[in-house]
């Protein structure tokens, strides 16, 4: 399984190290391809993962989501016309399933993509914001952020790290709560990681191994609300 692209080679992985009775789902198909794979190894070491295909494929049986970076933009069409996938995440977000969306995965639970000067194609709608492309860079390169808010892999004073790249602008709505605040990087006007309900979505790519407990947060949150 391509996983994505790691800049870091892992020594071990961060976390807990007892399997939980958990699924977590990944998307994984042409329209989202990029994940650190040492997030998927700290993952695999702490929960089952369950791929799927956001194209063409309903929300299988799982716990939480963790959706990761890709190419939406160049799949909108499709993305767009699964309207059944994208109602079934939001039902499942607002009943409260665990979601952690990073690059890709944030315009995607994002209310609609505006593809350059095109109309815009509406999507999951989970977190308060819309995103539309444009020909230039918007934000590249490593990042560093601090945490402001509780959210589903830190708590508040903690600094992580991972990078960004896109080249979309991000229009959130103007009570949107934001977890991080950016120390080096562009985020949403120095901000990212827009909270609501039990998800987490943020244009940055967090890599675990700057993360002090891992995903052991975010499965422990999944677990919780499996049981409910």
């Amino acid at each position: 399984m391509s996983a994505g692209t790691e800049l870091i080679v892992p020594t071990r992985v961060p976390g807990s190290f007892s399997r939980a009775d958990v699924t977590i789902g990944v998307p994984l198909d042409a329209a989202f391809c990029f994940y650190y794979r040492s997030n998927i190894e700290a993952l695999e070491h702490s929960a089952r993962l369950e791929y799927f295909s956001p194209l063409n494929e309903r929300l299988p049986p799982v716990d939480p989501l963790y959706i990761g970076g890709g190419f939406p933009e160049a799949h909108i069409q499709e993305l767009s016309a699964n309207a059944a996938l994208m109602n079934d995440i939001y039902v499942q977000a607002a009943e409260g399933m665990p979601i952690i969306a990073e690059g890709g995965g944030f315009v995607y639970l994002s209310r609609s993509l505006a593809v350059k000067d095109a109309a815009p194609h509406k999507l999951a709608g989970v977190i308060p914001a819309e995103v539309r492309t444009t020909d230039n860079v918007q934000a590249l390169g490593h990042s560093e952020f601090e945490i402001v808010r509780n959210c589903a892999i830190a708590g508040p004073g903690e600094r992580l790290r991972g990078h960004e790249y896109h080249h979309s602008v991000v229009e959130p709505d103007c009570d949107a709560r934001f977890a991080y605040k950016m120390i080096h990087g562009t985020g949403i006007q120095g901000w990212d990681g827009i909270v609501e309900y039990n998800v987490l979505a943020s244009c940055q790519h967090i890599h675990v191994y700057s993360m002090r407990y891992g995903f052991d947060g975010f499965v422990g949150v999944a677990q919780r609300y499996s049981r409910s």
